[in-house]
């Protein structure tokens, strides 16, 4: 039992020695919040893309042996012990007791892995309140516009992408070896779309990106989340009917998108195995009403093979950056039958996709070293004629800012724009499709507000 606990404790040092070694900076808060909001099944896919079988095995077998040497030498010494029957200082026993338990309860949590795991628990559990706070906001909503931005029914949809770096895209890199975005790069030929160049993510985690695209909160402010109103509630408030769609796994009301995702009319749990079960999804919906749609999958987060279908195995080459162009050209894919299942059956007048931040190949995500191509982002809008013909000037203020740099933490602000829903919980100033859109190059952070 012993042996067990001082095994226990070794684990802290052993985790922080296997991140400083894959990144070269010791653990931070944000990576531990995303531990604490991620699954077996993610955990467990992070680990054998960026650790490896080998190195899990080598380090279980290391710990395992060190346990072994230990439990081995304590037993002998205690079966050469004879007992002289000093006197013990019961003084001297008590304060060893004492130290014995101070470890585990007071030293422990202040460790970089532990101490930062249990501010993400607490923080986690604190917006467990977001619901009932935000509702208590629904009816205060007051649109400064009361016009629709289609006179028929119509929908509007927008693709939350994941892990998609745009350095490594087609569409953005021409002179990239893997032509892995075919339709995209086709689209920015196509005068109803605007394909941003300048895009960048606000992090590179998934939750405390979604927390700042999806509601007011910004990095450009000094709301929290629990005060700040989001887009499905505007969009609710606006008339539309509002469905979150979403292949990834089980809820965890814990996670901020989550607890977003629950404000909406319907939730689809499609849980296939691949993004293209989101289709399915989208044939619920009823045409003959104004709909908001969000859809949220797994794109192109790690194991990037674990992302598409083998028949869509379109690179042979047995490496990392071939596989990761097949995901990405797998949702390349996905995006034109979302866009085409809208054109065709919704009477879509916009679409945006944004991926929530990018990839480094080889470290992934985590922000520690902050690596740029881990917050160079794709983001597009598809806005049709008659949305154009209607919403002339915004249209026109996109287009003017395609290669202007924008962060996706101003998403929130940008689709009330699009969906003529500005009202007093609304920044003109983060709208990109607003004429009073106020920040430059040099105004803008990404990495939250270190870089």
């Amino acid at each position: 039992m012993i042996d067990a606990l001082m095994l226990f404790l070794c684990i802290p040092p052993v985790i922080t020695y296997i991140h400083y070694i894959i990144y070269g900076y010791p653990i931070i808060y944000e990576e531990m919040l995303a531990v604490y909001n991620t699954n077996i099944r993610e955990a467990m896919e992070w680990a054998v893309s960026y650790v490896g079988w080998g190195n899990i095995l080598l380090n279980l077998m290391g710990i395992l042996g060190i346990y072994a040497f230990v439990h081995y030498w304590r037993l002998k010494v205690i079966r050469g012990y004879k007992d002289n029957r000093k006197q013990r200082n019961k003084y001297i026993v008590l304060a060893v007791v004492i130290a014995l338990f101070y470890y585990p309860l007071f030293t422990l949590p202040k460790t970089d892995c532990v101490g930062h795991f249990v501010l993400a628990a607490k923080y986690s559990n604190d917006i467990k309140h977001y619901s009932k706070d935000i509702a208590d906001k629904y009816n205060a909503i007051q649109f400064v516009n009361d016009a629709q931005i289609c006179d028929t029914p119509h929908t509007v949809i927008m693709v939350v992408g994941e892990s998609a770096c745009r350095d490594l895209m087609k569409a953005y890199n021409a002179n990239y070896r893997y032509d892995n975005t075919p339709w995209l790069s086709q689209c920015k030929d196509d005068s109803n779309f605007i394909v941003f160049t300048n895009a960048y993510a606000c992090q590179s985690l998934t939750q405390q990106i979604l927390e700042n695209a999806l509601t007011e909160k910004s990095y450009y402010n000094d709301k929290s989340l629990l005060e700040s109103m989001n887009i499905i509630d505007i969009a609710n408030k606006k008339g539309y009917k509002t469905y979150w769609i979403t292949d990834l796994e089980g809820e965890d009301s814990a996670s901020t998108f989550s607890l977003i995702a629950e404000r909406a009319d319907n939730v689809i749990h499609t849980d296939g195995e691949y993004d293209e079960s989101m289709l399915d999804g989208l044939k619920q919906i009823d045409p003959t009403e104004n709909n908001f749609i969000v859809l949220h999958g797994r794109g192109t987060h790690s194991a990037y093979t674990k992302r598409y279908p083998k028949e869509k195995d379109v690179f042979a080459e047995e490496d990392r950056e071939a596989e990761y162009s097949n995901a990405l050209r797998y949702v390349d894919d996905f995006l034109k039958n979302v866009y085409n299942y809208g054109i065709e059956h919704l009477n879509m007048q916009a679409m945006l996709y944004y991926s929530d931040h990018g990839e480094n190949l080889q470290t992934g995500h985590g922000p520690s070293d902050h690596s740029f191509d881990k917050v160079r982002i794709p983001i597009f809008v598809y806005l049709s004629k008659d949305y154009q013909n209607k919403n002339r000037d915004k249209f026109q203020q996109l287009l003017l800012r395609k290669d202007d740099f924008y962060i996706n933490d101003m998403i929130y602000n940008t689709l009330c724009g699009i969906l003529n829903a500005e009202s007093n919980f609304y920044d003109a100033g983060e709208d990109f499709s607003s004429k009073e859109y106020k920040y430059r190059l040099d105004d803008l952070w990404t990495f939250g507000k270190e870089v």
